[in-house]
């Protein structure tokens, strides 16, 4: 009898000690789980904070070269006097001026999304 109650009472300790040490490991991967979506939400929070600041950044440039733009076609309206081909060679000028602007807009954007992703890719497999 004695040795069956010893048998039983060893057989407790080992499913106790085997029951905490599975909580624990579930603690800490929770633990980890949460880090991690912790860390992922505040990078995706900083880049989107980066984004929208670049984007505010972009719209007031094109609006300052926009108004530089509209001033010096009003100078060249004003001292040359308006024929068709000062028209065209404005109107060529401004087409000029906004593809070369939106060139530099997509090489910012595909910079930044570059940067972005790599730096975001980077510090999930740290974690």
């Amino acid at each position: 009898v004695c040795i069956i109650i010893i048998i039983l009472i060893l057989i407790l300790i080992i499913v106790t000690v085997i029951i905490v040490i599975v909580m624990i490991i579930i603690i800490v991967i929770v633990i980890v789980i949460i880090i991690v979506i912790i860390i992922t939400i505040v990078l995706i929070i900083i880049i989107v904070i980066i984004i929208i600041i670049i984007i505010i950044i972009v719209v007031v440039v094109v609006v300052i070269i926009i108004i530089i733009i509209i001033i010096i076609v009003i100078i060249i309206i004003i001292i040359i006097p308006i024929t068709t081909t000062t028209i065209i060679i404005i109107i060529i000028i401004i087409i000029i001026i906004i593809i070369i602007i939106t060139v530099i807009i997509i090489i910012i954007i595909i910079v930044l999304i570059g940067s972005s992703n790599t730096r975001t890719s980077g510090n999930i497999s740290k974690a």
